[in-house]
């Protein structure tokens, strides 16, 4: 299962939320441009992993990065 990713905004606060598996590649690679992005705009953002199911030693270090 591919990493899906979805966005909204509540109130000031953007909230990212993650469904899927987060592995080292093209998953982790496009959660971090996407995060990228979203910092330009603001400072307060949340990832909302409830629906992840699998996060390996790559996609870790991309949620710590």
């Amino acid at each position: 299962m591919a990493l899906g990713i979805s966005t909204s905004k509540i109130d000031e606060v953007i909230v990212v939320r993650l469904s899927g598996v987060i592995h080292f590649g093209e998953d982790s690679a496009s959660l971090r441009m996407h995060v990228k992005e979203l910092l330009e705009n603001s400072r307060q953002i949340v990832l909302d992993l409830r629906s992840v199911t699998s996060i390996d030693s790559g996609g870790l270090g991309t949620l710590v990065g």
